[in-house]
């Protein structure tokens, strides 16, 4: 059994007490354990639900996913041959011009080894790098080929030689490697055709072919019309010197000094750029060769005085291009994509139209930042990119291959300039070469099915749980458990950390077999990607729901609701963020949509995911400028936007319980006044009886008992005026002592301030004036100890559904800081005193009513607390659990106070010692019951029975022996009232033995006496106007 002990004098800041006992034995109140022994056994009850919500549900989606792209694989293979291509061969498969034969179904030779030829099939060789190829024989054959680093996306060589001097190396890519003057005039940087591009071209010329055709539509792709805008600090600007454009007609070639022009030197007067070699570019059209210009030259500009120069010249060269292509008739051209007849002239005229814009549009810039040759330092700035409306055009090659190009040659330059007095060098030429490795592709379709799937799916595997995660937080707010926990001490920041954690490490355990399911079923988003940005990933969007879901549960009343309305808006997610997909396909999302985090994260798991077909995602992401990053930033940022909301609107959304507070209260609360700041005063209330003024003298002049438990003085709650009513009042001067032992019953109507008396005894709000003082501690300065020594039982019952009667009464030992050693002592005991031994491990949903009630009394007294709260305890009961509860609440009075609130006048007649009635937050009396009746009551009250023939005399003999002062209540046909007032009670033994004697002669069969009810005292307390709740 559990006692407590008390300060000397009720003024003391901390009680004493011997080691004997318990209660003064009581540590801090251990919330972290409650909370997670409680969250733990939570889950273990759950643990069907968690394995079907957090487990399957992401297995199964994973699942459906790599057997759907595994199915839909299987049937696009269906009657397709696979064939492996060996591109870069050292086999040559050239045309009779010695060129790669393209048409790879034709005149290709097959390798294998004798080893393999019952096994393997024949694979084809190549000798170029190639792009896609699809032939059209009934029985369908698919060839996948990859494109060439420089191709551009069309069929690219094996080997570049940026130079003329490169050496002989095979017969099949350098075959021609001897070629002399004309020969190695054109302007490729591709292994040319028997006597040379040039010398083909104007074979072709003289007599067409459809060989030479062929020639010249090669030509036309990979001939480079090279030429740049360049700059340069005004300080170096005299070593650039110029290279400018020449034309020249086919009969102007014969007057061409080949020999000096394929072998440069360096000339001052002609400075960096006079040093490069030039090329003959073909102009061709449809009718053939037109004439040649000489490549590369370039643009040297005065105006270019930096980098930024650079890319403004640019631009303007590009918006003046793609005006220029956009004016070109394409319809050949689309004919030609489409698979539909087109005339081949018509195509070669076009091609040769696009080159004509494009050659207009520079292959890039170039700026020299740094030239001092005598210390062999140099600094140039390329500026070299790519844009779409240009980027398949023939005469403009992808960015690598100009890039390399380009830099070769100023390379090259440099030598020469940088040599000057050293003859050799200054003609020294470098031909640098790049040649691509032999490779082996197979023409297996690679669909990436399963990204392509993935990217609908896997966002409903990662977001089902906010729902969950939602419903939790609204269904503890549903059942006023927050609300409870609150007025037993639980501190509100450290439930929504235990809330956190749980819901964080549910997700964690979802998405680790989220991800698991992926590795194992080898999707490439999970085997390609760097499981660095996976975490970084799934680590801020679990951060980032969690925090949504605590924003959205501020939301919603009532768990149901939240439940549909959250899983309406996770789907809506996932199809609003499909179509942004789509929207937003081969560019960034929009920054301001990622402001709603299943939106950031989609985009994020889309990018992983189709980001793991082309080029898998590495850490290198989640720094510098990508969307990733973005993506990252905006998660992180969601999280701290939507845990900020959650803690706001938790304050100002209304609620049921609690106390809403302005809408401005976060910028309000430091701006407060000192007035406002001081405890507020409010006026007595006239209506106040002697007894409350003398009560309240009593308190102030501290002569209440020193082991009184509770004391009250001057206690005030104003609620801020809202919709222009003005302040509400509460609680007004509300003063009282109670010792232990007292069963204190508060009386009055709804509204009149009862429950927020208690709540603000019970720590739940904040009142607005006045002091009070719980077993000796302080409200206000000792909250804590507070909470260590008192028991709640509110109006409703308040349980988990998941906790037994046992659990519930740990979690609330460890609350009010019982030591580990005493916890089981504690709850034996509190079990026993209401006589649910023998359910302890029943959960609260196997209970009847009665049964919960008495383990929400067991709750309150779990520990024995030196004050119980009781909130209409045995409301809605039936007679006999109502006479066992009160039998309850009696047998625990001793060593305690106890202040419960009731509309029940019997319960209170019953149970309280003393009992005060209050009406518009005022205590309008307060006394001990039979003082109240004494106070406000009528008196006596005397009824009879008779028959109807004999009530006149029976009336008449009554009101003769009847006391003075009386009067007539009530009279009907057989039955009829009187009272009279207290001060004749002497006279009631008399008129008692009068009556008895000779009520048969009088005609009175029944007759009773009894004294002015408690209910009788209240309706005369309380007016009408009272009765209304402002």
């Amino acid at each position: 059994m559990f006692n407590r002990s008390v300060p000397e004098k009720s003024q003391a800041s901390t009680p004493t007490a011997s080691t004997s006992d318990a209660v003064a034995l009581r540590q801090k109140p251990n919330q972290c354990k409650a909370l997670f022994r409680k969250t733990l056994v939570q889950q273990k009850r759950q643990a069907v639900n968690n394995i079907a919500c957090l487990l399957v549900c992401p297995l199964l989606l994973v699942l459906t996913t790599a057997l759907l792209a595994s199915a839909l694989a299987f049937l696009t293979q269906d009657g397709v041959v696979i064939e492996n291509y060996l591109y870069c061969s050292n086999t040559a498969v050239l045309t009779a011009a010695g060129l790669p034969n393209y048409n790879i179904t034709e005149a290709s030779k097959q390798f294998r080894t004798v080893e393999e030829a019952p096994t393997k099939p024949f694979d084809p060789h190549a000798n170029k790098w190639s792009a896609f190829y699809e032939d059209t024989t009934p029985k369908v054959t698919v060839k996948m080929m990859p494109v060439n680093f420089f191709s551009n996306g069309v069929p690219g060589p094996c080997v570049h030689w940026f130079g003329d001097a490169y050496p002989s190396f095979s017969q099949i890519y350098e075959r021609n490697a001897n070629l002399t003057g004309l020969g190695k005039m054109d302007a490729t940087a591709v292994p040319p055709p028997d006597g040379g591009w040039i010398g083909q071209l104007l074979k072709y010329h003289e007599t067409p072919s459809e060989e030479g055709m062929m020639i010249l539509q090669e030509l036309t792709r990979k001939q480079l019309s090279e030429w740049a805008v360049v700059g340069a600090r005004p300080e170096f600007a005299k070593y650039l010197g110029s290279r400018t454009k020449s034309n020249l007609a086919p009969n102007q070639l014969s007057s061409l000094n080949y020999s000096s022009i394929l072998s440069p030197s360096f000339d001052a007067n002609l400075g960096l750029l006079g040093s490069i070699p030039q090329r003959l570019f073909a102009n061709l059209n449809a009718n053939g060769l037109i004439g040649f210009t000489l490549y590369p030259y370039f643009n040297v500009d005065p105006k270019i005085q930096s980098s930024n120069d650079i890319d403004d010249s640019l631009s303007v060269h590009l918006k003046q291009v793609i005006a220029e292509v956009g004016k070109l008739n394409k319809t050949v051209f689309q004919n030609y994509l489409q698979g539909a007849k087109y005339n081949t002239d018509e195509l070669t005229s076009f091609y040769a139209s696009v080159g004509s814009v494009v050659s207009s549009m520079p292959y890039g810039g170039l700026f020299l930042d740094q030239f001092e040759p005598e210390k062999l330092k140099s600094k140039w700035i390329i500026s070299y990119g790519s844009d779409s409306h240009i980027a398949g055009a023939p005469t403009f090659a992808g960015t690598g291959l100009r890039m390399l190009s380009q830099v070769s040659k100023l390379n090259q330059a440099q030598l020469r300039a940088m040599a000057r007095g050293k003859p050799a060098l200054e003609k020294a030429t470098i031909t640098q070469g790049v040649r691509v490795f032999p490779e082996v592709k197979s023409g297996k379709p690679n669909l990436k099915l399963a990204a392509q799937i993935g990217n609908f799916l896997f966002p409903f595997a990662v977001s089902f749980l906010l729902p969950v995660f939602v419903v939790m937080l609204v269904k503890e707010k549903e059942d006023r458990v927050l609300i409870m926990m609150k007025m037993n001490g639980m501190n509100t920041w450290l439930y929504y950390l235990a809330h956190y954690l749980t819901c964080f490490v549910l997700y964690a355990c979802s998405t680790l077999v989220f991800a698991c399911a992926g590795y194992f079923s080898k999707i490439e988003m999970f085997t390609l990607t760097s499981p660095v940005v996976l975490f970084v990933l799934f680590l801020l969007w679990g951060n980032a729901q969690v925090c949504l879901s605590f924003f959205l549960s501020t939301l919603f009343k009532q768990s149901r609701i939240a439940l549909v309305i959250t899983y309406l808006l996770a789907l809506i997610s996932v199809v609003v963020s499909t179509v942004l997909s789509l929207l937003f396909k081969g560019s960034r999302q929009l920054a301001v949509i990622n402001i709603w985090p299943p939106f950031a994260f989609y985009r994020g798991l889309l990018i992983a995911n189709e980001s793991s077909s082309k080029t898998p995602l590495t850490t290198s992401q989640l720094f510098g400028d990508t969307e990733l990053r973005t993506i990252c930033v905006f998660l992180l940022a969601d999280s701290v936007l939507f845990a900020l909301l959650a803690a706001y609107l938790s304050q100002v959304v209304p609620s049921q319980f609690g106390v809403q507070k302005p809408w401005h209260f976060p910028v309000t609360c430091f701006l407060k006044t000192r007035a406002e700041s001081k405890s507020k005063t409010l006026d007595l209330d006239p209506r106040e009886d002697d007894d409350v003024r003398a009560e309240r003298a009593r308190v102030d002049a501290q002569h209440h008992s020193p082991t009184a438990n509770v004391v009250v003085s001057h206690l005030n709650k104003v609620y801020p005026s809202r919709k222009g009513l003005g302040p509400k009042i509460g609680v007004r001067n509300v003063t009282f002592a109670e010792e232990a032992g007292v069963v204190l019953g508060l009386l009055g109507p709804n509204g009149a301030g009862k429950t927020t008396l208690i709540s603000i005894l019970s720590g739940l709000f904040e009142g607005s004036g006045g002091t009070a003082r719980i077993a000796g501690f302080d409200l206000k300065t000792q909250t804590d100890k507070v909470y260590n020594h008192i028991g709640i039982c509110p109006q409703f019952d308040i349980h988990w559904s998941d906790l037994n009667v046992q659990e519930h009464l740990y979690f609330y030992a460890r609350l009010k800081g019982i030591p580990a050693e005493l916890e089981t002592t504690a709850v034996e005991e509190s079990l026993r005193r209401v006589s649910l031994e023998t359910l302890a491990m029943r959960l609260p949903t196997q209970l009847s009513g009665g049964e919960k009630r008495r383990l929400s009394i067991a709750i309150a007294l779990v520990g024995n607390p030196a004050v119980v709260f009781l909130d209409e305890p045995t409301t809605g009961l039936d007679p006999e659990v109502r006479r066992m509860i009160w039998n309850i609440i009696q047998d625990a009075r001793e060593g305690k106070t106890i202040i419960l609130t009731t509309h029940s006048m019997e319960e209170a007649e019953a149970l309280c010692t003393r009992i005060g009635i209050m009406a518009k937050g005022s205590m309008r009396c307060l006394g001990k019951p039979l003082r109240l009746k004494e106070l406000y009551g009528s008196g006596f009250k005397l009824s009879f029975i008779s028959k109807e023939e004999d009530t006149a005399r029976a009336s008449e003999f009554v009101e003769s022996v009847m006391p003075l002062g009386w009067r007539k209540m009530d009279a009907f046909a057989t039955s009829t009232a009187y009272e009279f007032p207290s001060s004749e009670r002497a006279k009631i033994p008399a008129m008692f033995k009068k009556i008895e004697a000779e009520k048969a002669d009088h005609g009175v069969l029944q007759w009773s006496i009894s004294q002015t009810t408690l209910e009788e005292v209240f309706v005369k307390i309380i007016s009408g106007d009272d009765a209304n709740a402002d």
